[in-house]
């Protein structure tokens, strides 16, 4: 099987909006899951970390979401919880925005991942998974 590598995160884009910074992560499967997505970190300047998932792919049901320290070949504590992600019977969920209590250079400190749990657990091993970046500016 191929091996679950995501380093450095295929995809990130790191952009500015409106003076805000924001970083588009893409989300892959982790343990032979082909589920994908997309999560937006954004630094909206209020001293906490926006992020905006969207999930693709993946069997219906509700799954925690989180940001953890670490990366995803080595996830490590959560340190922010992330809205309830609802997945849909046609294997998709949408815009799950949360606002989490971090700033946003501890986040985008390229030391933190994403992960979308599987369903129904407590919260469940990860699912998808995907590294968040260092910013550079």
């Amino acid at each position: 099987s191929a091996p679950d590598s995501l380093s450095p995160t295929p995809g990130a884009d790191v952009t500015e909006q409106g003076g805000a910074v924001a970083v588009t992560v893409q989300l892959a499967g982790l343990g032979g899951s082909t589920a994908t997505g997309t999560a937006n970190v954004l630094d909206n300047g209020d001293g906490r970390t926006q992020i905006g998932l969207t999930v693709n792919g993946a069997a219906p049901g509700e799954r925690a979401a989180h940001v953890h320290e670490g990366t995803c070949e080595q996830l490590g504590a959560p340190v922010g919880a992330l809205q309830t992600v609802s997945v849909t019977g046609a294997g998709s969920a949408t815009a799950v925005v949360s606002a989490i209590d971090l700033p946003p250079a501890t986040v985008m400190d390229g030391r933190h991942a994403i992960s979308v749990h599987e369903p129904n657990g407590n919260p469940g091993a990860p699912e998808i998974c995907g590294n968040i970046p260092a910013r550079t500016r």
